[in-house]
């Protein structure tokens, strides 16, 4: 359907991606996976002939192995999961790869909560939040040696 492209393994800025969904419910999670999913199978033509059905198989879409590769590269970028090439047969619809992709990210959040508690790029590190940070680190009050 597309011409599969596979970009160089770049690094994933889970953090970002951890502090969209922190504050959500999984079924909130699955809904704008679930969103993005669609849109991308939407920009494919797989919905050119029929309505958009979450239940149908990713099969009867006419989604081939090629395209799962590009849609699991596209979900691993996109949300920072490592979700393999054949997750669109084991999760044959978009509601179902939506949920299990929900369950990774939600995971992620709860094994790596430090991940949700750097701050944004935009948000410059005030010099007291740094000293409380050290001070948890080395156990010691660096206001008292300073």
């Amino acid at each position: 359907m597309f011409e599969l492209e596979l970009s160089p393994r770049k690094e994933i800025d889970i953090t970002s991606i951890s502090k969209n969904f922190v504050c959500m419910s999984r079924e909130e999670i699955a809904k704008s996976v679930s969103d993005h999913l669609i849109t991308w199978l939407d920009e494919h033509d797989y919905f050119e002939d029929m309505d958009v059905n979450v239940l149908v198989a990713f099969s009867e879409l006419g989604l081939t192995s090629m395209d799962s590769v590009a849609l699991a590269e596209k979900i691993n970028i996109d949300f920072g999961v490592e979700l393999d090439a054949t997750a669109a047969w084991q999760y044959p619809n978009v509601s179902r790869l939506s949920q299990h992709i929900a369950t990774l990210i939600q995971r992620h959040t709860q094994e790596h909560p430090e991940s949700i508690l750097v701050k944004d790029a935009h948000d410059a590190p005030r010099e007291n939040d740094i000293a409380v940070q050290l001070e948890k680190l080395l156990g010691k009050n660096l206001k008292a040696e300073a």
